[in-house]
């Protein structure tokens, strides 16, 4: 595990578990939970969605049946959404303030994979990027 040279027993401790969790785990390798180089890095999609159903049921909380149905007419409507999404006419829509945050990310990672900023400088703007 990690070289102990830290005072503080709980920060070995979530070190150790950040560690053996994900960084050498044999299931979860970082390829399947980074977000490096990803365009979509977060579940917003999802939570939209969710939303949509709850406005369509008029409740956070329907009956059964009225979930059933809701759920009966949004899968109905996969087929039409996979064909629009392969045909490039369903698109997601990004404010400019995503946009130009996604545009100085990917700029970064060129820059970072081009071995033109080192690992701190890399953080440090990131996290300026997003206002930090």
């Amino acid at each position: 595990m990690l070289q102990r040279r830290v005072r503080c027993p709980l920060l070995v401790q979530l070190c150790d578990y950040i560690e053996g969790t994900w960084l050498k785990h044999s299931i979860w390798s970082p390829e399947n939970w980074s977000v490096f180089g990803q365009v979509v890095r977060t579940n917003n999609d999802l939570e939209g969605w969710h939303r949509r159903l709850n406005l369509k049921a008029n409740d956070s909380k329907p009956p059964m049946y009225v979930l059933i149905r809701i759920l009966q007419k949004e899968a109905s409507l996969l087929p039409l959404h996979i064909q629009m999404v392969s045909e490039a006419k369903l698109m997601r829509r990004h404010r400019e303030e995503t946009k130009t945050t996604q545009a100085q990310l990917f700029s970064l990672w060129d820059q970072w994979e081009k071995d033109e900023l080192t690992a701190s400088q890399f953080l440090k703007l990131v996290g300026k990027s997003y206002g930090f």
